[in-house]
């Protein structure tokens, strides 16, 4: 079964059972977790909305004994569309999330312009990872359920750390598990600021869900850009290990980002 049936197919799964199981009592947020997300993303917006953004870049993709550099272009559009493009040496490569068909969905482009399609349990985290924003909208969402683990010190900073994931039910207990330690994040708030520091996640083997792999993105350098606050320096690491760094050189806000930029091809299985 191709991915894109297997992610209808669930999402229908969740649907039903929803329907049929509503008398069992959903999950409950933590009434001071959600009030730090509401703080966060008040220090984020200033109450300006954001439809979408658009960074360029420089950019450092570190794989193995792969190292190499050159420049990026990241783009959100609300909070179901994003796209990356890294121009690389040899490394060049997209990975574009277009969630606006109602389930979650995803292609990778390679250095030779071959089009993959995303494995359905790499699309259940935010569209626009690179974006503290969408982290904090999907833990207010209204599926989240969102904890305060506690009051901790993260790379020397005092952070607020939660705990969020999307309380989505399915058809058996092992399905419900699994998606929603797909859809486990952990947030680091500076205390002082409540700036978005940093996300915790696991990332998973494309053949293999069930395999969970430490993965973090780090939020650096905030800066003012018509009123929001945006990190200008990016870095993604993969069991402890830096894999991608990302300087900021420009930044857009509600510019008018073309859908046509987050369009999907239909990859044959």
């Amino acid at each position: 079964m191709s991915r894109r049936p297997f992610c209808l197919l669930v999402c229908g799964l969740c649907a039903f059972s929803t329907l049929t199981c509503a008398k069992n009592a959903p999950p409950v947020s933590d009434p001071k977790a959600l009030v730090l997300v509401a703080q966060s993303i008040a220090a984020l917006t200033s109450g300006n909305i954001v439809t979408d953004v658009t960074l360029t870049a420089n950019a450092t993709w570190i794989a193995g004994s792969t190292n190499e550099t050159g420049t990026a272009k990241l783009e959100l559009s609300g909070s179901q569309l994003s796209r990356l493009d890294l121009y690389l040496k040899t490394a060049s490569q997209s990975e574009i999330r277009n969630d606006s068909a109602g389930f979650p969905d995803g292609n990778r482009v390679d250095a030779t312009g071959t089009w993959y399609e995303m494995a359905a349990h790499q699309c259940w985290t935010p569209a626009a990872w690179f974006s503290p924003l969408a982290w904090l909208q999907t833990a207010s969402g209204i599926d989240a359920v969102v904890s305060y683990v506690g009051s901790e010190t993260y790379n020397g900073a005092s952070v607020d750390h939660l705990h969020a994931y999307r309380a989505i039910s399915a058809q058996s207990d092992l399905a419900s598990s699994l998606l929603q330690g797909l859809t486990s994040f952990d947030l680091y708030l500076d205390s002082n600021t409540h700036l978005p520091l940093a996300v915790g996640i696991s990332a998973h083997p494309d053949d293999d869900a069930g395999t969970n792999i430490p993965a973090a993105i780090q939020f650096l350098n905030y800066q003012s850009v018509n009123g929001v606050q945006l990190p200008y320096r990016l870095q993604r690491f993969v069991q402890n290990s830096l894999y991608l760094d990302i300087t900021v050189t420009s930044a857009t806000i509600n510019s008018g980002v073309s859908s046509s930029d987050f369009q999907l091809q239909a990859v044959p299985q």
